[in-house]
């Protein structure tokens, strides 16, 4: 036969002391490491960002100067690829912004 041990009555008339195995010097040290990795991370992601604005201007400029500015010396194959490349843009841009907003609202 196996005896049977109360756990909540040994716990009763215990002290528990909950110790970290990590050395103060060590944990600061981890601290900083990790909030200059976030930061890193945080000015990479904002590059990229930035990065990505920048080709999105630009070719949809580039597309719009050539619809406006050159439509009267474009061939017709040209205007069509500026022409789908503004709607592509303007699309993906509403797409998005739609995708952010409903996203908030399905978020805990």
């Amino acid at each position: 036969m196996t005896s049977r041990v109360d756990i909540g009555e040994l716990a009763k008339n215990a002290d528990y002391v909950l110790k970290s195995q990590e050395h103060p010097d060590d944990r600061s040290a981890r601290l900083v490491m990790e909030a200059r990795r976030r930061m890193l991370d945080d000015w990479k992601d904002f590059t990229i960002f930035l990065c990505v604005v920048f080709f999105f201007v630009a070719v949809t400029g580039l597309s719009l100067w050539l619809l406006i500015v050159q439509r009267s010396t474009l061939s017709p194959e040209t205007q069509k690829w500026a022409e789908t490349i503004i709607f592509s843009m303007v699309s993906g841009s509403i797409t998005y912004f739609l995708g952010k907003h409903v996203g908030k609202g399905s978020r805990p």
